[in-house]
């Protein structure tokens, strides 16, 4: 149907991503058509950017680890673990409240995505540390970006 895109945010292609997708949009005579752009990964707030990624990186880690096996050929060795401390953290919206925000902020300006969809609880977060993570962004980090998309 062809009625929205879901884009990772992480890896740096997020912005060429979106115009190859609102070029191909205008080839076929849709660029006018309400097509949502939906920014999808991780996002973990923590009021101690140090104890955010301490809590987190396990679990991403881990995801990255089962995704990349199930990616694997039949009858191809699998890969090596990735190790928490080898994250690329620049893919990833994990910090303080500020930190998060202006990742999403910057992003918007990159590509002016109309949602955002991420995991709130990854495998291994405990529920109470989700709630706090849930808690953090819905008071300090969606209002910062709100702000700042509508004044842009």
């Amino acid at each position: 149907m062809a009625d929205g895109f879901l884009a990772s945010a992480g890896g740096g292609a997020f912005g060429e991503t979106y115009r190859k997708v609102r070029e191909a949009l205008e080839r076929h005579g849709r660029a006018d058509e309400d097509f949502p752009y939906v920014a999808s990964g991780v996002a973990f707030v923590h009021e101690d950017a140090g104890r955010a990624r301490e809590i987190v990186a396990p679990a991403i880690a881990y995801q990255r680890t089962r995704y990349a096996e199930w990616g694997t050929d039949r009858g191809k060795p699998k890969p090596e673990p990735i190790r928490p401390e080898d994250l690329p953290w620049e893919r990833y919206l994990v910090g303080t409240p500020d930190k998060v925000a202006d990742g999403l902020i910057r992003l918007y300006e990159e590509a002016p995505y109309d949602h955002l969809c991420f995991w709130g609880r990854l495998p291994g977060i405990t529920h109470e540390e989700a709630l706090a993570n849930m808690r953090l962004f819905a008071s300090e980090v969606a209002p910062k970006v709100r702000d700042a998309v509508r004044a842009a």
